[in-house]
């Protein structure tokens, strides 16, 4: 799921509650190389009132309607991925995923005003792309159909 996730709703009101921090992995993604000023991709924050406490109050929504679908769909954390469960619902960070499996001057390099999700796009996903490679290591033989194949060059260009 895009969008930031805890395994409990920690509070329905329209904003961060005080006293509420960010999450562990939004401090571990948030400085240094990972920074506004190194031009890098830090996930948005639960904190930011009119943006990522938005996105998680959405995402947490959704994952109560997923789990009245299914009970015995849960929340992963990120220390279980070494588990390997069977079925749940992860948070993906896309932009934070997709910047790690660049190098670091790929990012960096993008264009003043150019998002990290537009730059990086056409280079790791469409076929042929310069970065494919990358993506399809990832995948580790998985297979996109055709369709979603088109799909992908179309938005590329």
């Amino acid at each position: 799921m895009d969008a930031p996730l805890t395994p409990r709703l920690i509070s329905p009101s329209v904003a961060p509650p005080a006293g509420v921090s960010g999450r562990r992995v939004e401090k571990q993604f948030s400085g240094n190389r990972f920074s506004n000023f190194h031009r890098g991709p830090q996930p948005s924050s639960i904190l930011v009132p009119k943006q990522g406490w938005p996105l998680y109050q959405a995402g947490m929504n959704l994952l109560g309607e997923i789990q009245d679908l299914d009970a015995g769909l849960r929340y992963i954390s990120f220390a279980d991925f070494a588990k390997a469960p069977d079925s749940g619902v992860i948070e993906c960070i896309p932009k934070l995923t997709q910047a790690l499996l660049v190098p670091g001057e790929t990012v960096r390099g993008r264009r003043k005003g150019i998002s990290i999700d537009d730059h990086l796009f056409p280079l790791m996903f469409p076929r042929g792309g310069p970065l494919r490679a990358r993506f399809d290591y990832v995948l580790s033989g998985l297979s996109i159909s055709p369709h979603l194949e088109d799909q992908i060059e179309e938005i590329a260009s």
